[in-house]
């Protein structure tokens, strides 16, 4: 590592200059494999892109063989949401559209394979909103919705296996809210949905007694149903269910409308 770095970082200007862009190819991917997180080498990476010494559908294929390696760089992500952000300029839509449902399924594929390598894997969970923030701008409602869903109960099948990956959690809190934010038409599917998710957080602690995970997991959904419906006490078994758990003091903090959990 430190002779491949001393050769791109080298006290002498002129000898940084006397290297090209295949060198610069070269030696930056050796630091990268070793040491994912080194920001200068992904920026130098980034230079050969826009001067076109590197092809970008090749560092898209050098990402993803990074993170088969290091799954939890935060760095390999930014650098590939880089990628997928200026891809347009580089190379025809035709050619690669990373707003297709094959290359979103694949990117989503991607990070649940990196969580599954290096657990609460945050760096990959947080990609993974991105992708649903910035890579489905164009779906419809109902597209948007159905790919949602699917990603819920691809998530809830990982969450099963991986009872202490808040990271999840949190990325499902991410998930209902996207749906919040629809249109009127999905409410009730809003609350369907939230429900379903208790009943499940009800059962996973029935099995691993009060995990904290799930706890708090169940602390955000009945937040979400309180502030969709205040009344939500008065209309849902399910609800009335899981509150009877709680003292009166833990329900009036889940009732109160002032609740800002996330």
């Amino acid at each position: 590592f430190k002779h491949t770095y001393l050769q791109i970082f080298p006290r002498n200007c002129q000898t940084l200059k006397s290297h090209d862009d295949g060198e610069f190819d070269k030696l930056t991917r050796v630091l990268l494999f070793l040491q994912p997180d080194l920001l200068t080498a992904w920026n130098i990476r980034r230079k050969l892109i826009k001067k076109r010494s590197l092809k970008i559908l090749y560092e898209i294929k050098f990402s993803e063989l990074v993170l088969q390696l290091k799954p939890k760089s935060s760095s390999t992500f930014n650098y590939r949401e880089w990628l997928f952000k200026n891809l347009s300029l580089y190379v025809p839509i035709t050619e690669f559209n990373p707003r297709s449902e094959e290359k979103i399924q694949y990117e989503l594929d991607l990070t649940l394979k990196c969580s599954q390598k290096y657990d609460r894997n945050y760096y990959a969970w947080s990609h993974r909103a991105w992708i649903i923030r910035e890579l489905t701008v164009e779906y419809s409602n109902e597209n948007l919705y159905s790919l949602i869903c699917q990603d819920l109960n691809k998530t809830k099948s990982y969450l099963e296996s991986n009872i202490s990956d808040y990271s999840c959690c949190n990325y499902r809190h991410y998930l209902f809210k996207k749906i919040n934010n629809m249109s009127i038409p999905y409410e009730e599917r809003y609350w369907k949905l939230l429900i379903n998710e208790l009943q499940f957080i009800d059962e996973m602690l029935k099995i691993y007694n009060e995990k904290e995970s799930f706890v708090l997991h169940r602390r955000a959904v009945l937040s979400f149903i309180f502030q969709f419906r205040p009344n939500a006490l008065s209309l849902c078994e399910t609800v009335q269910k899981t509150l009877s758990k709680f003292n009166q003091n833990n329900l009036d903090i889940f009732s109160s409308k002032s609740i800002q959990f996330l």
